[in-house]
């Protein structure tokens, strides 16, 4: 028989934008299923998302909205400082880069670090405030619309070197080491070449640290990995 004193508890962090509906009605279907063979029904779950009404009229549940807005906007604050103090910004750049990247990131904080990144390349490479100020302000709200900024940033084989590394991380049943990763690389871009071929002409490691540096992310041990899981849904 069935305990009669079952009390699971669930959690589900961050579903992600776009399968969020069909994921509650699934749940929904799942828990009543389960309930019907726990006498009494003691199933706690906790899901953390968006915030959107039509997921919680499916579910049913005590609903908690909090902003992370606040949170945004003192991070966006903090890197704007160390911004201004090496490119010496007026305090009124200053507050145009806050405003237009906390109101643009909404509540997305890889958004952010993804467009101070663009901004703050840009300004190294030489372009003025309000050139890079601009090109933020062009930059599509949403992760699926940033990512696809990125990539058509690149061409060629350029191009074909990046989505080699995306789909090797995306493919791969746990983390690379950046030697693995490079040899991969090589790998794919040379199926023909024996092995010792293929270790002389992997790229290095420095080449392949700068080549996304927006979309990966190495730790100290030098395995690398996506910066955000939103990624492999993209791709």
């Amino acid at each position: 028989g069935v305990s009669t004193n079952l009390a699971d508890e669930l959690a589900f962090d961050e579903l992600e934008e776009g399968k969020q509906y069909d994921f509650a009605q699934t749940l929904r279907k799942k828990l009543e299923t389960v309930g019907e063979q726990i006498m009494p029904r003691s199933i706690k779950v906790l899901i953390t998302m968006r915030t959107d009404a039509a997921i919680a009229r499916i579910l049913d549940g005590t609903s908690i909205e909090m902003s992370a807005k606040a949170d945004i906007r003192n991070y966006v604050e903090s890197q704007v400082e160390l911004h201004k103090r090496h490119n010496k910004f007026s305090e009124k750049q200053e507050q145009l880069l806050l405003e237009a990247i906390t109101e643009k990131a909404n509540t997305m904080f890889l958004w952010a670090n993804l467009a101070l990144k663009r901004f703050s390349d840009s300004i190294e490479c030489g372009r003025t405030f309000d050139s890079s100020f601009e090109d933020l302000l062009s930059l599509p709200s949403g992760l699926g619309s940033i990512f696809s900024d990125i990539l058509s940033r690149y061409n060629g084989q350029s191009l074909k070197t990046l989505m080699t590394i995306l789909e090797w991380l995306v493919g791969a049943v746990r983390s690379l080491h950046i030697d693995e990763l490079r040899f991969a690389i090589s790998l794919s871009q040379n199926s023909t070449a024996n092995f010792p071929e293929v270790k002389e002409i992997m790229l290095s490691r420095d080449t392949v640290v700068a080549f996304c540096p927006s979309l990966i992310t190495i730790d100290q041990d030098d395995y690398v990995q996506l910066v955000h899981s939103s990624i492999r849904d993209y791709l």
